[in-house]
C-alpha cells in the first residue's frame, strides 16, 4: 500500500492478522482511523468467532485535527449488523485514504484464504459442540471432508468475501437493494425479527464521553454501563488519590472494594457481579503518529454469536451481551487537552472484569509509573459479592490492548519528538502489538 518513514505509531488487537492489517495501513500514510475500519473488517475474516459484522459495540476516539475526543456507538437493534455503517461514519468523519482501500485487505484474505492463528483455532476447538450443533456455522470455516483448520492451516470464508466486496464497493447497498432483501429473508429464516426498515433506518451515533479531570490529564470513557463503572472508580482511585495513598499490599482489596461501591452506583440492585464470558468480545487500540487514537470494544454476545448464519451472506447473527457481559464494553482514552496530546488508551474484552482490569492498567502506569507490559501483567482482581473476590493466577481476569506515552504521544517533526511510547496486547490472549 505505500511507505511511510520514522515512527507510524502502533496497533494491539486480539488477532495477529488484523493487527498487522493495521500497521500496513498506518504505513501507506493512513491514519489510526483508516486503521481502525481494516482492523475491525479484518478481525471478522480472521477472528470470526468473537468479531463479526453483526457486532455490536463503541470506540472512543481522539481526533487531533479536531482537538476533541468522543465515542462511536454502533450498538444496532437485534438483527442489524451496525458495525459496517459505523465503520463508515467513523471513516467519513475522519478517514484519510480511499474507503475501499480499507476493507479490501478483509475480502482478499476471505477470498483467497489466511493462515487459521492460535486464538482462532482454540475457539473453533472450544466451539466444537456449537459447530456439530449449526451446520450452517460449521460450513463457513470448514475444510475438505467438513474438518475445521488447526493453527497454521489455510482457511476462507467466501460467502463473507462476496458481503464484504458489496461493503467495499457500495456501504450504502449494505442497507438497500437487493442485498439488503436477500440479508433480511435470510436473517429471518434464520429466526431474526429483522425487518427492512430497521436496516434502512439504522445510524450509528457520535456521543459525548464521561470524563474524569485528574491534574492537566483529562481521561475519557465510553458512555457505557461499563464505562460508567470505569469513571467512578478512575475518579476514586486516581483523580481523589487514593491509589496513590495506598500501601502496595493494600491496593488490590481498594481496587476490588472500589469496583464493588462503582457498579452498586451503576446497576441498582445487583448482588453479584459473575465473571461472564471470557470470550464473548474483542478489542483493538491504534494511535498513529500525529496522536490520532481509536479504542474499540465490540462484541457478539457470546463466542460464535448467535451461531445462525443470515443466508448466503455469511454474517453470523449476534445475541444481545445481558447482564455482567454489557459491562465490558469500557474503551478509555487519557488526554492532555491543553497540548491536544493522547498519553494512554485501552480497550478490552472478557465480560464484568474489564473495567476494572482496564483502571488497573491505567493506575499502574500513570499513578505508579510502571512500564507498559509491567502494568499488564500486574495481578488483577474482580469482586463478585460479599466476601467473594476472583483474583489471578487462579483466573484470567479480562483481555486488554493499551497504548501509554508517558510525556504524550508527539509528532516526530515537533520541536520535542515522542521518546517513549509503548504499546502492547495483553499476554493473557493470543493477540499482537506492532508498531
Amino acid at each position: 500500500m505505500g511507505f511511510v518513514p520514522g515512527f507510524l505509531g502502533g496497533v494491539a488487537a486480539d488477532e495477529p492478522r488484523a493487527a498487522v492489517v493495521g500497521r500496513d495501513v498506518l504505513s501507506a500514510g493512513g491514519n489510526a482511523m483508516d486503521a481502525a475500519v481494516a482492523v475491525f473488517f479484518a478481525m471478522t475474516v480472521t477472528r470470526p468467532s468473537i468479531a463479526g459484522l453483526a457486532s455490536r459495540g463503541q470506540c472512543v476516539l481522539f481526533g487531533e485535527k479536531a482537538k476533541r475526543v468522543e465515542a462511536l456507538d454502533f450498538a444496532a437493534p437485534p438483527g442489524v449488523p451496525g458495525a459496517p455503517r459505523g465503520m463508515y461514519a467513523l471513516h467519513a468523519k475522519y478517514g484519510r485514504l480511499r474507503w475501499e482501500q480499507m476493507v479490501k485487505p478483509a475480502e482478499d484474505m476471505a477470498r483467497f484464504g489466511f493462515l487459521v492463528s492460535r486464538g482462532f483455532a482454540r475457539d473453533l476447538a472450544a466451539a466444537s459442540a456449537i459447530l456439530a450443533d449449526n451446520p450452517d456455522l460449521a460450513r463457513l470455516y470448514a475444510g475438505p471432508g467438513g474438518r475445521m483448520p488447526l493453527e497454521g492451516e489455510r482457511a476462507s470464508q467466501l460467502a463473507l468475501a462476496a458481503t464484504l466486496g458489496v461493503i467495499r464497493r457500495a456501504p450504502g447497498d449494505f442497507y438497500n437493494g437487493a442485498f439488503l432483501q436477500s440479508y433480511v429473508a435470510g436473517a429471518r429464516a434464520a429466526g431474526s425479527d429483522v425487518t427492512v426498515d430497521a436496516m434502512r433506518s439504522y445510524v450509528p451515533q457520535f456521543k459525548e464521553t464521561i470524563q474524569v479531570t485528574q491534574d492537566l490529564l483529562i481521561s475519557h470513557f465510553a458512555p457505557t454501563p461499563g464505562g460508567a463503572v470505569a469513571a467512578r472508580m478512575w475518579t476514586a482511585l486516581a483523580a481523589e488519590g487514593q491509589y496513590r495513598d495506598a500501601a502496595a499490599q493494600a491496593r488490590p482489596a481498594l481496587l476490588a472494594d472500589t469496583q464493588a461501591k462503582a457498579v452498586a452506583q451503576v446497576v441498582s440492585g445487583l448482588r453479584e457481579l459473575p465473571l461472564g464470558a471470557r470470550q464473548s468480545g474483542a478489542s483493538f487500540v491504534i494511535a498513529d503518529q500525529d496522536s490520532n487514537t481509536v479504542a474499540c470494544a465490540f462484541t457478539m454476545g457470546r463466542m460464535f454469536g448467535s451461531a445462525k448464519v443470515a443466508g448466503d451472506s455469511g454474517i453470523v447473527l449476534a445475541v444481545p451481551p445481558t447482564g455482567s457481559d454489557a459491562l465490558a464494553i469500557a474503551p478509555m482514552l487519557t488526554v492532555n487537552p491543553r497540548v491536544n496530546k493522547m498519553f494512554f488508551a485501552t480497550a478490552g474484552s472478557g465480560g464484568a472484569p474489564v473495567p476494572a482490569a482496564e483502571v488497573l492498567v491505567g493506575l499502574e502506569t500513570m499513578i505508579a509509573g510502571k512500564p507498559l507490559a509491567a502494568a499488564l501483567a500486574t495481578p488483577r482482581s474482580h469482586w463478585i459479592s460479599a466476601g467473594r473476590i476472583a483474583t489471578e493466577p487462579q483466573i484470567p481476569l479480562g483481555l486488554l490492548n493499551a497504548f501509554y506515552c508517558p510525556e504524550g504521544l508527539v509528532s516526530p517533526g515537533a520541536e520535542k519528538p515522542t521518546s517513549v511510547c509503548s504499546v502492547e496486547s495483553d499476554r493473557r490472549g493470543f493477540g499482537l502489538a506492532t508498531r
